[in-house]
């Protein structure tokens, strides 16, 4: 629950504020967060109105509904991630590509793996390529900073033993 905003929102929050959402599913991704965050602003007595639902967590009906509500919102989520699955899956089944498109060809890749145990500088294969330096050191990986005499690229033999 790494989200710096909302911390911020807690910490400025105080007694006899009203806390608006658009959604409860804006607020927590999951039942027990929903709860707590609920009980946290009841103990600090600080309401929470849901506009799209019409929740006003100040009221008896408000709280009931806060709380179905927020069953919903979590079996919807849930449902939601798996369609997302069940499509992935059907794509890979028709063979379509996930993804990003690959930066370099693998001929590209062999090439900078080479210039570079050849010594050229991360910066100018960046430019050449017009490529990133972490997709560089990703192309490179643990063999960016080798001097071993097994290096080898791709599953040729190696250019130049150290």
């Amino acid at each position: 629950m790494h989200r710096p905003q909302f911390k911020a929102l807690m910490k400025f929050l105080r007694e006899g504020d009203v806390l608006y959402i658009t959604r409860l599913d804006r607020l927590a991704r999951s039942t027990r967060d929903l709860l707590n965050i609920k009980n946290e602003l009841e103990q600090r007595k600080v309401g929470l109105v849901v506009i799209e639902q019409n929740i006003d967590t100040v009221t008896s009906t408000g709280k009931l509904l806060f709380g179905v509500l927020a069953l919903f919102a979590e079996f919807e989520h849930d449902l939601r991630k798996e369609n997302q699955r069940e499509g992935i899956q059907l794509a890979k089944q028709r063979g379509s590509k996930l993804g990003r498109k690959k930066s370099c060809t693998e001929e590209q890749i062999e090439e900078i793996k080479k210039l570079r145990f050849e010594g050229k500088e991360i910066k100018e294969l960046m430019k050449q390529y017009k490529i990133s330096k972490s997709s560089i050191y990703r192309i490179l990986g643990p063999a960016a900073s080798t001097t071993s005499k097994d290096y080898t690229f791709g599953n040729k033999t190696p250019i130049l033993e150290l």
